[in-house]
């Protein structure tokens, strides 16, 4: 795997770090389209959740966030305090931007970016109008199989109570 395939698929080069920092340096890995995937939809619910936080370039740090980078460097444990941040609803907006700006200074994944809209190809619009079509008509094979071939042209799909997003 080339940092290239990862671009032509639509995957943000910086979710190959964020994969790595999932798993401990010392450690052997299996990187994955999968996990590529995975770090790419995290990466981006951060820079929205930071977008939402308003302007501000204060810093923060959290001191569980910080032992963990201190304690040998475990960047998974570093990065599973973060997620906690992002899900506690005591926690202000305002109040989680400051701590994911300061651990952006170590992590370096651009978490202050806004984010880039990608416009969908002919192929993938195709795509998705065959697959709406398969789930309304429950043929849920021919939709799962449409999601891959999406997938592995570098768009994502969920579907959700409102129908397919992307």
């Amino acid at each position: 795997m080339l940092l290239k395939d990862i671009v032509e698929r639509g995957i943000d080069p910086l979710a190959a770090r964020f994969a790595l920092l999932e798993n401990r340096y010392r450690s052997q890995m299996d990187l994955s389209w999968d996990s590529l995937f995975a770090s790419h939809e995290t990466l981006k619910r951060w820079r929205k959740l930071l977008s939402a936080g308003g302007d501000s370039n204060l810093l923060e740090v959290d001191s569980e966030f910080i032992e963990a980078i201190y304690k040998d460097l475990d960047t998974p444990r570093a990065l599973q305090r973060l997620r906690v941040i992002e899900k506690d609803s005591e926690i202000s907006i305002e109040h989680k931007r400051a701590i994911f700006i300061y651990a952006d200074q170590i992590l370096g994944l651009d978490l202050t970016r806004a984010e880039v809209a990608v416009e969908l190809t002919s192929e993938q619009a195709d795509l998705l109008e065959k697959r709406a079509a398969a789930r309304a008509d429950k043929n849920y094979a021919e939709s799962d199989r449409l999601r891959d071939l999406l997938q592995a042209s570098g768009l994502t799909v969920k579907d959700g109570a409102t129908g397919q997003t992307w």
